[in-house]
């Protein structure tokens, strides 16, 4: 975690160092995988701009409006999964009963389990697995448990196989529920922590009772289960260290009973859970009680609410209570002391990225009409989403809808015939979206994204041509990085090919940018690329380069080299530039 959270630290100003900081991430995710484990993760998810960057080797879009959008919106995700779990990485599996494994312990009269703790989960190795479930009641549900690949479900897949009463004592049965899994050699410390644990309190996995009502009922009932609730009074009794204390909690037939915070409320978390499939009530006259309590003594945990603000690690850290001690409080705590509001001083515009890719692709104009119509509509659908989601708190319902109905219509799309009766390819498709999305001054041209991204992330392999390692840039004179008398002498900065318009004519051109610089914050022009290393350049690459002021004209350079410095050594660079140069300086 806290590698991870330097880099993010040092990266929160450089939008190519946070691109390769996801690119690591996403990559350290697979690796996993390839020890053999082949659940799907919930690590191994990776969004389409994700999915971009890893593509874009050469750096073409990675200061795309849309790419630098949502680097920043998984930047703050990435924070959060810091603060929320430091960042492990954990697989889940359906539960299934194989009663063949319960030899290797014995059931205790109270539900302990004594004994070794084995189960089968075919798709992973065998060895000792940290073995946990979500939401968590108490400590004792996250557990040492055992791989071995034996018993009635060897040959299946997908699964975990367990004894029910080993299942239980998690709180997880065997009718669709889940649990989550890690290796313990992947985090020994806590492996070690685990095994000490004190004797958790016992929670009875009550007898199930029908729901009642039809389907529509019973799932407008399972909307409103407590699980939440109970959940946060857990993490404020924990938070205050009362989770022992006891209280007077009157039960559902109103007598009175001592009963400690942890105890009742582990027993009420597991009622909780179970009531989308049970209508086994909670006490909720109980749970009033424990947070009158909780109130009382002022029990708070504020990052609980603070994670679901849109500002939390976007503008601004966490909230925590600072003497707090809880798990979470002090990984927040941690996670604020690295983290730093990001700075990513990127000013593009779609319309400088129109002739990026698929600008040798003919389209039909009746392929652009039916582009630039479909983006009128997205726009209108999108910009109403939006609206709805700042008057309902946040709820990116309707966005999520608007994004599922535009893929939805690729395939109807690619089908579309001309006026002639005629069908077009489906590149040519992907070049009239392309530039419909950005012809445009605003915005992020997220609907060619959303359409056809496997293209773009094909068209980004596909770039051929080796980067350029050195660049010579003329008409540097006319640009902004010139003062009188000012020579670059080697200082790393990052430039950007782009087309230029001069006079009617374009030219590939690089601007640059320099986090040495007091006025010019971002990207500006510096010069116009020599013709013979425009081969070697692609329009919207972005690179990191080492300067050299190699011509002076009126005082001020007209010429500036630049080179790789993966690449050059300072003597590859004297052999190169002329060798009065070194003199003159």
């Amino acid at each position: 975690m806290i590698k991870k959270a330097e880099e993010l630290n040092q990266a929160y100003n450089n939008i190519i160092r946070l691109a390769e900081v996801l690119r690591i991430e996403q990559e350290d995710a697979e690796a996993e995988l390839d020890e053999g484990d082949e659940i799907q993760s919930i690590a191994e998810y990776e969004n389409t701009m994700v999915r971009i960057i890893r593509a874009d080797k050469k750096g073409v879009l990675l200061l795309h409006p849309y790419v630098v959008r949502r680097v920043k919106e998984r930047m703050q995700s990435v924070w959060l999964n810091l603060a929320k779990s430091a960042g492990v990485r954990f697989f889940s599996v359906m539960t299934q009963p194989d009663e063949s494994l319960a030899h290797y312990h014995v059931v205790l009269p109270n539900g302990r389990i004594q004994g070794r703790k084995v189960f089968c989960a075919p798709d992973f190795r065998e060895g000792e697995y940290i073995v946990f479930c979500n939401p968590m009641r108490h400590w004792g549900d996250c557990q040492l448990w055992e791989n071995r690949h034996e018993g009635d479900f060897v040959n299946a897949e997908g699964i975990m196989a367990a004894p029910r009463l080993l299942l239980l004592s998690l709180g997880r049965d065997t009718d669709g529920d889940f649990v989550q899994l890690i290796k313990s050699s992947a985090y020994p410390a806590m492996r070690e922590a685990i095994a000490r644990f004190d004797e958790s309190p016992v929670v009875e996995k009550l007898p199930k009772v029908p729901l009642k009502g039809d389907l529509r009922e019973v799932a407008i009932g399972s909307m409103n289960d407590l699980t939440g609730v109970v959940a946060s009074l857990l993490g404020r009794a924990r938070g205050a260290g009362v989770e022992y204390h006891i209280l007077e909690i009157p039960n559902l037939q109103g007598k009175k009973e001592e009963r400690r915070i942890i105890d009742f409320l582990s027993q009420e978390l597991q009622i909780a859970v179970d009531s989308i499939k049970s209508a086994y009530p909670n006490n909720t006259t109980g749970l009033d009680v424990v947070k009158k309590y909780l109130d009382m003594i002022k029990a708070d945990i504020p990052w609980l609410s603070d994670f679901k603000n849109p500002d939390c690690y976007k503008i601004r850290s966490c909230e925590v209570i600072a003497e707090a001690t809880d798990t979470i409080s002090r990984l927040v705590k941690t996670v604020n002391s690295y983290w730093t509001a990001p700075d990513l001083q990127v000013a593009s515009k779609p319309r400088n990225y129109r002739d990026v890719l698929f600008n040798d692709v003919s389209v039909d104009d009746f392929q652009m009409d039916y582009a630039m119509n479909i983006r009128k509509l997205y726009r209108q659908q999108i910009a109403q989403a939006v609206r709805w989601k700042d008057e309902n708190e946040g709820d990116t319902t309707q966005i999520r809808q608007v994004a599922e109905s535009t893929k939805a219509m690729k395939p109807i799309i690619l089908e579309t015939k001309g006026k002639n009766g005629e069908l077009f390819s489906t590149e040519s498709w992907v070049a009239s979206f392309w530039r419909v999305a950005h012809e445009a001054d605003t915005g992020d041209a997220g609907l060619v994204f959303m359409l056809f991204a496997d293209e773009i992330i094909d068209a980004l392999t596909d770039i051929q041509g080796k980067s350029a390692d050195m660049i010579i840039a003329y008409g540097c004179q006319h640009g902004k990085w010139v003062t009188p008398g000012w020579r670059w002498e080697g200082q790393t900065v990052q430039v950007r090919a782009y087309i230029l318009n001069l006079s009617g004519k374009q030219y590939l051109s690089l601007e640059m940018s320099s986090s040495l610089a007091t006025n010019l914050v971002g990207f500006h022009h510096l010069g116009i690329i020599g013709e013979k290393y425009r081969g070697k350049v692609a329009i919207g690459e972005t690179k990191t380069m080492r300067i050299f002021t190699t011509k002076m004209k009126n005082n001020l350079m007209s010429e500036a080299t630049l080179f790789d410095p993966d690449v050059y050594t300072d003597d590859d660079i004297q052999n190169v530039l002329d060798p009065q140069w070194w003199v003159k300086q």
